[in-house]
């Protein structure tokens, strides 16, 4: 059975040539650069690969991809707590009017 070729990352090197079930292939990247997804990957008996096509991305990409994830991540979190606070607000004001009618039928 066979899995079938994989690329080599760019910047980077894959270690083996034998694309059969049992087989595992091997991915590394040139310096200067980080592997992502999967280090190695193994030929099933299904005829698929196990893990995820690997890439490779320069050091300083990573920080400008780290600092927009946590960018990204930081305005989705203050707009989540802002439409919480204002869903607090109107229930509160929805209670008060509530609260206010009660009063004036009973009072």
């Amino acid at each position: 059975v066979s899995c079938g070729w994989l690329p080599t990352p760019r910047n980077g090197r894959k270690n083996g040539t034998h694309y059969l079930q049992g087989k595992t292939l091997g991915f590394t990247c040139n310096e200067g650069y980080i592997l992502y997804k999967s280090t190695e990957r193994t030929c099933l008996e299904e005829g698929m690969w196990t893990g995820e096509q690997p890439y490779c991305i320069s050091d300083d990409k990573v920080g400008f991809i780290l600092g927009a994830f946590g960018s990204l991540s930081a305005l989705v979190a203050m707009g989540l707590t802002l439409k919480l606070h204002n869903r607090k607000q109107a229930r509160e004001r929805k209670v008060e009017s509530l609260e206010m009618v009660t009063q004036a039928q009973t009072g």
